[in-house]
């Protein structure tokens, strides 16, 4: 495969993960909203169990990107290796991707395990 189709299709695959990421930023968003019109006393757009399942399936969605963001960056050493570049920069990138899944994993548990009180742990900045 050439490479800059190589290229080509990682910096597609970036685009992708980050337009789903951002749609997970509008999932958390929504949900703080709704939390927001609770304490008003305003009619909320979800119940309790439904917004926690929501942002349970958000996190759970959140994981995944992060683990696709993991797969785009080994295919960013391939390409360096391929290219014979210095990966030392890739190889980081991975090193903080890997720190960026026990995030989202992290913040998964807490959300599976909080009691209807998922709005303080609603921090889509992972």
């Amino acid at each position: 495969m050439n490479q800059d189709f190589k290229k080509l299709k990682v910096i597609n695959e970036q685009m992708f993960a980050t337009a789903l990421f951002i749609g997970t930023l509008i999932v958390s968003l929504t949900l703080s909203y709704n939390e927001k019109r609770n304490i008003q006393n305003i009619k909320p757009l979800f119940s309790k169990k439904q917004a926690k399942k929501i942002a349970v399936a958000n996190r759970i969605a959140v994981v995944l990107i992060v683990l696709f963001y993991f797969y785009i960056d080994k295919e960013n050493i391939n390409i360096a290796h391929e290219k014979h570049q210095d990966d030392h920069l890739p190889k980081l990138q991975l090193v903080a991707e890997v720190i960026t899944i026990v995030t989202a994993l992290l913040a998964l548990y807490i959300t599976v395990k909080s009691n209807n009180e998922f709005v303080e742990f609603e921090n889509p900045n992972i």
